[in-house]
Formats: C-alpha cells, structure tokens, sequence
C-alpha cells in the first residue's frame, strides 16, 4: 500500500501479461499487489509513505521472494 505525501507521478503495475499505468498526486493512495512488479516515476520527484504484510507472512512462514534482473 502506498500513500502520496508529496509531488506527482506515475506508477505502472505489471502481472499476469498486463501492464496498466496509473498517475497519482499528494493525498493519493494505491495498493500493487505482491505478486506484481512496480515502476515509479517522477519529473520533479515525490514522497511515498508505504507499508506491507510482508513482516506477518514472514513470521507465518508463506513469505516467498522472486529477483528479477
């Protein structure tokens, strides 16, 4: 989950063979799932507050983790 604090932008979320960009401003919020991959960007550059489950799927066991070059 992200929330913007300041500046604007654009994110494009990619998964499952789609690939969709969203704009997004101060006060904005937007979730990316897990299992999709994020792009940012900003011309005069933004701050985002973000916050996840991962520490909870951690201490269950369920967290994986994929790199990609």
């Amino acid at each position: 989950m992200y929330s913007v604090v300041e500046g604007e932008g654009e994110v494009t979320i990619a998964g499952g063979g789609q690939e969709t960009t969203y704009r997004f401003g101060p006060r904005d919020h937007f979730v990316v799932p897990s299992w999709h991959t994020a792009r940012f960007s900003s011309a005069a550059g933004c701050v985002l507050f973000s916050f996840s489950d991962r520490p909870v799927h951690q201490a269950l066991g369920i967290h994986s983790e994929e790199r990609l070059s």
